[in-house]
């Protein structure tokens, strides 16, 4: 009995260390007995780096405007965002908005495995970070911090829904990141959600608001998803948390602004 625990112990930390090291540019080691799906497991560690970095950018807001301009903190807690995931999310996003210059779903899929960034996808990528600018110093400075973790987490709980609800499009032999997880069970939403309880305890009622909010959103890019690519791709799936994470904030920046 004690053996079989030990092994389930040593898995899961096998899958938060692959999902580490998948989502984020924090360094792990060596994985031991590392196996493509294991990515499929991993994925259910993504809401808790999701909430890992939401605490290490809080933390980053709160030094920072300490000393310096609201303004300025905003921005280096966006940089150290992106600098611990490399900004992973983030160039989904742009390469998701530049499929949209595409009329035919297979023209959409081939931008999007193509590693270079076009005007719909730098002008989606600038009116992102700035949009994040702006609704970031739009909220009372004490409220930040818990936004900043609150969507960051909430946020990341998107993806996992989407991979359950629609079929992966792109070709891995051809995808530009890769591999991408393809598979998703009721396990891995259940450990995934394990993150909502504990940040309910930091705001509930923002907390709350921002989970409807969520689900919300997961419909309405599931139904965008499968009717621009017939799908989801691992793009797509950035493209997905960075807009939940932006409406999340959209979202704290409505309820405090009305109290």
């Amino acid at each position: 009995m004690t053996q079989l625990i030990h092994n389930k112990i040593s898995r899961e930390w096998k899958y938060f260390l692959v999902s580490m090291s998948y989502f984020t540019r924090i360094p792990v080691g060596t994985i031991p007995d590392f196996i493509t799906l294991d990515l499929n497991r991993a994925l259910r560690y993504l809401p808790w780096i999701g909430l890992a970095s939401g605490a290490i950018c809080s933390l980053v807001f709160i030094g920072a405007s300490n000393v310096l301009p609201t303004a300025i903190a905003a921005l280096l807690t966006i940089g150290a965002s992106g600098l611990i995931t490399g900004f992973f999310h983030e160039d989904g996003f742009a390469d998701t908005c530049d499929s949209f210059g595409a009329y035919t779903r297979e023209n959409k899929l081939e931008i999007m495995k193509d590693s270079r960034i076009g005007v719909y996808g730098a002008t989606g990528i600038w009116f992102l970070l700035t949009l994040k600018l702006v609704l970031l110093t739009s909220l009372p400075i004490e409220h930040v911090p818990v936004l900043l973790v609150l969507s960051h987490s909430i946020s990341r709980l998107v993806p996992l829904l989407l991979i359950s609800t629609l079929h992966y499009v792109s070709d891995n032999t051809s995808a530009k990141f890769k591999p991408v997880a393809t598979m998703i069970t009721r396990v891995d939403i259940a450990i995934g959600c394990l993150t909502l309880p504990l940040i309910m305890l930091l705001a509930p009622a923002i907390s709350l608001i921002s989970i409807f909010a969520t689900l919300i959103a997961s419909t309405a890019l599931a139904k965008f998803g499968k009717r621009q690519f017939g799908g989801y791709t691992g793009d797509y799936l950035g493209f997905s948390q960075q807009t939940t994470e932006i409406m999340i904030l959209l979202t704290g920046v409505i309820y405090w602004s009305s109290m």
